[in-house]
């Protein structure tokens, strides 16, 4: 048998450690179990450098194509998403595509593809007051099944999905698929809901789990130019972007009062240094994490700027979890960052948005290390964090008790899509 074309889509930017990370695993997972296997990343920030650097063949993704990325204006990207279907249809008919068209390198991926699977991530949810670009994101799925081609997920998070159309639509695309992998609970019971049907849908955690850490040395070597010293006590943090339309603007407002609040208080409190991370750094400047960073640290007193230290560096996903496990506790809102941590069998207080972040805890039974960001007040972080810092050797203690066993289901998804597709060809 012929080593598969597999199409991997619904990837966003290497620029974000926690997408990146859930690339590489799945590139790592199913290279496992077809080493020969050729690769078509469809994503949605083409010119990155890392697919120059591994040699990786990548193609624009329709939020790409249609300019969503660029910020064009929503009826010029609904035109050129009306005229992707076209093509499609064009190509479906097995008509010759015109080498003019800005769609025929995504189309003529799904024709030569033997499978498509979508990345790990939470990639279909409500956001913007229209609910665009959700129909971009979905017709990487749609073109799947349109070319008859089998679809699967790595695990993923679903939702929140506002709107009825919406829901009818994740219905359709994901009720057609293979096996659907979801990394939580409150996920699996959303597709339920909406109609997906049960056998489909097969919980499995998040690939994150199972990725790599640099070595040990080079983290220290990177924290010591900062300030860092073994055996120091530290805690690590991520602060989130601004995210446009993704969070009330009020609530982010709060929450980088909230940050900074609290941070005064470890420092002050425990006797701490902080050290804050660049977990996204782009591909914009609305998700680039530095800015984050910067609001808080500007609503911090003068008096504790120096002992709350920036890593200003854009580090990759197996260097910051190297950095992470360093530290003695860790305030995650980049999901990631927090799974990262957990990885490292850091205790983690999570800031909660959307619903993956308190979805993905849940089912690890670990729902009160988060805190939802939507009415966040100093009061109750702190508690949180402060009942965390008194039980973190408890808790480290756990997590090196589940963590193991959590890593060892997360690796497992390659080798099942790769044992279904075989045996769809024998």
């Amino acid at each position: 048998m012929n080593p598969p074309r597999i199409l991997l889509v619904n990837v966003h930017s290497t620029q974000n450690a926690g997408d990146l990370a859930l690339l590489e695993c799945a590139l790592s997972q199913l290279r496992q179990s077809s080493p020969s296997s050729h690769f078509i990343i469809c994503a949605n920030w083409i010119d990155e450098a890392y697919y120059k650097k591994n040699q990786l063949e990548v193609i624009p993704s329709p939020f790409w194509i249609a300019g969503a990325g660029e910020g064009k204006p929503i009826w010029l990207q609904i035109l050129r998403l009306l005229s992707g279907l076209l093509t499609a249809w064009w190509a479906f008919c097995h008509l010759p595509l015109p080498r003019w068209s800005r769609w025929k390198p995504f189309v003529e991926a799904y024709r030569q593809a033997d499978f498509v699977v979508g990345v790990a991530g939470n990639q279909f949810y409500s956001t913007g007051r229209y609910g665009w670009p959700f129909p971009l994101h979905a017709l990487s799925v749609y073109m799947a099944h349109l070319f008859r081609k089998p679809f699967y997920t790595m695990p993923q998070s679903l939702g929140p999905l506002r709107r009825w159309w919406e829901r009818l639509l994740m219905k359709w695309l994901y009720g057609r698929g293979k096996k659907i992998y979801l990394r939580d609970q409150v996920s699996i019971e959303l597709a339920k809901s909406i109609g997906i049907p049960p056998k489909l849908l097969i919980y499995a955690p998040d690939p994150a789990f199972a990725f790599d850490e640099e070595e040990e040395k080079i983290a220290c070597e990177l924290l010591e130019k900062y300030g860092w010293k073994p055996g120091q006590l530290s805690i690590g943090a991520t602060v989130l972007a601004f995210m446009g339309r993704t969070i009330n603007s009020c609530h982010m407002h709060q929450y980088y009062r909230v940050i900074a609040g609290v941070l005064e208080k470890m420092i002050s409190n425990l006797g701490v240094d902080v050290y804050l991370f660049i977990q996204v750094s782009g591909p914009t400047s609305m998700e680039n994490d530095r800015n984050g960073a910067q609001k808080v640290l500007e609503l911090m007193p003068g008096r504790l700027r120096h002992r709350t230290v920036l890593v200003d560096e854009q580090l990759s996903p197996a260097l910051l979890k190297a950095c992470y496990g360093k530290m003695n506790l860790f305030l995650a809102t980049r999901l990631h960052s927090g799974i990262f941590s957990l990885g490292m069998h850091v205790p983690t207080v999570f800031v909660g948005y959307l619903t993956k972040t308190r979805g993905v805890l849940t089912s690890l039974d670990l729902a009160d290390w988060c805190v939802p960001i939507d009415g966040l007040t100093e009061d109750d972080l702190w508690a949180v964090i402060n009942q965390a810092w008194n039980d973190r050797y408890v808790r480290r203690k756990k997590l090196q008790e589940i963590i193991p066993g959590i890593a060892c289901e997360a690796l497992k998804v390659g080798s099942d899509i790769l044992r279904d597709w075989n045996k769809e060809q024998e």
